[in-house]
């Protein structure tokens, strides 16, 4: 089994892992056999999080839990956060 976590942040621009996660939990495109994936939501909180487009996403866990092997996959969408860099 292959868990694939999507990490969330404050202002989390949410249309970049909409088609990624719609088509991981379909499985429509997976070859027969492939191995199972299972998709879960991270943050640094359990604290819910606004995303750019004003959605409210409830991590499923946090960073420390999260349980790394070589079928462990992070996604690290973009956010609004760019102009705090200057």
């Amino acid at each position: 089994m292959i868990t694939i976590y999507i990490y969330l942040l404050s202002t989390l621009a949410d249309w970049e892992i909409a088609p990624v996660s719609a088509e991981l939990n379909s499985k429509r495109f997976f070859k027969d056999g492939a191995p199972q994936v299972v998709v879960k939501t991270v943050a640094v909180s359990k604290e819910p999080v606004k995303t750019m487009g004003g959605l409210t996403i409830v991590p499923d866990c946090t960073i420390d839990e999260i349980e790394f092997s070589e079928k462990t996959v992070l996604l690290l969408p973009g956010a609004d956060t760019w102009a705090e860099l200057s």
